[in-house]
């Protein structure tokens, strides 16, 4: 882009914005609007706005009325307006949208992790009571704050929807092993703590279903039982 060029974006610029400060200007976008008017609208824009020509000097020389010049004008200027202000879709912009986008697709996600999680804990509450499994009749429910666990386990296990200890007994290991930001020392101090509150079968049973699973090693496995059994 010559100079020329510039000082031409930059007066249709103030002209249309109403202002001098030139620090937000995008002059190819500006000419480029300026480009996409009809010719006897770019004409009008120019001689107004670069040549200062009147109303009364455009209308005779374009042998139309001074009221018909003006309405050109004010065409060409809101035409000029709106597709710069369209154009002007930044790549921070866009960036930034993006960004939320992926953001609010991953809160998404997790929350239908968590919706998942919840509906394989109801069926297999479902399933252990039709089966009458080793949970026993609680005439009450006891909150998992009752385990005393730590800060990260207890959070882990609210997320997962799991906030009583008779939820938490009809969980099992792949449940409890897919719950956000629940590793494996968290995975043990739970299993610990509900041996110590009275639930050794249960801890039991976790860590076999744990120990059948691919993702640890035959010594790993062998000090998980020794671990939740101390």
């Amino acid at each position: 882009m010559n100079k020329q060029e510039y000082e031409y974006a930059a007066t249709v610029y103030c002209a249309v914005f109403a202002t001098e400060d030139l620090t937000d200007i995008n002059p190819t976008a500006i000419l480029n609007a300026v480009n996409g008017l009809l010719e006897r609208e770019k004409y009008v824009l120019h001689k107004r706005i670069v040549t200062r020509k009147t109303l009364l000097e455009l209308g005779k020389e374009m042998q139309i009325s001074r009221e018909r010049i003006r309405q050109l004008e004010v065409s060409a200027m809101r035409k000029v307006e709106s597709r710069y202000s369209t154009g002007q879709i930044t790549l921070e912009k866009m960036t930034a949208a993006a960004n939320e986008y992926y953001s609010k697709l991953s809160e998404l996600r997790e929350e239908s992790k968590n919706l998942k999680l919840q509906q394989g804990i109801m069926r297999r509450q479902i399933m252990k009571v039709l089966d009458g499994d080793y949970i026993k009749e609680m005439s009450f429910d006891p909150s998992t704050e009752t385990l005393n666990l730590s800060v990260r386990a207890y959070n882990c296990l609210a997320r997962g929807g799991i906030t009583t200890v008779k939820t938490l007994l009809l969980t099992d290991a792949e449940i409890l092993r897919g719950l956000k930001n629940l590793g494996e020392c968290t995975f043990k101090e739970i299993l610990r703590k509900m041996r110590e509150n009275g639930h050794p079968d249960w801890a039991d049973e976790i860590a076999r279903q744990y120990a059948k699973s691919d993702e640890i090693s035959a010594r790993r496995k062998k000090a998980l039982f020794r671990e939740v059994r101390s």
